[in-house]
């Protein structure tokens, strides 16, 4: 072999919050050393060029064998719930009605566990609960209901 070369992977990240991306790096035959399995990180907010891991090998040859993917998500995995967390209502006027909240049957699970669904007329005006940045927004369904048929079809505002 010749000189060891070293293997970067550089993530960007264009969106105003921040993003998870895991890795997974394997390396079959040998000759690499570093970073090699799967490894979780948190990428801030719009930065360029943020280097999330390096692995060193033996010669160009073995980089040509290196096998890797990778997945995201928006926000932070490890990010936990505060129960004295204040909210304010996300409407101003009368009281509504709570369709779903904490817990739902087949919804509201797992990262959407603390989500509150009102039920609101079409065209109401709604507010953001608290402060925080909208990373994803879905208004383009008309159909819904109480069933996992309507899972894919929910429209939303997410906020982090």
């Amino acid at each position: 072999g010749g000189e060891a070369d070293q293997v970067r992977w550089v993530v960007r990240n264009d969106k105003y919050v921040p993003v998870h991306v895991e890795i997974e790096i394997e390396c079959a035959a040998g000759g690499a050393s570093g970073d090699l399995g799967t490894m979780v990180l948190l990428i801030p907010p719009r930065v360029e060029n943020f280097v999330a891991t390096t692995v060193t090998v033996d010669d160009r040859a073995v980089a040509a064998r290196l096998e890797w993917s990778w997945s995201f998500g928006i926000g932070d995995p490890w990010a936990v719930h505060s129960p004295k967390a204040r909210y304010e209502l996300p409407f101003t006027g009368k009281a509504r009605h709570v369709c779903q909240s904490f817990g739902g049957r087949f919804s509201h699970t797992g990262r959407l566990h603390y989500s509150v669904d009102f039920d609101v007329p079409v065209g109401f005006q709604i507010r953001a609960s608290r402060a925080g940045v909208v990373c994803a927004v879905k208004i383009d369904s008309d159909q819904g209901g109480a069933s996992r048929k309507y899972a894919d079809m929910a429209n939303y505002v997410h906020i982090i």
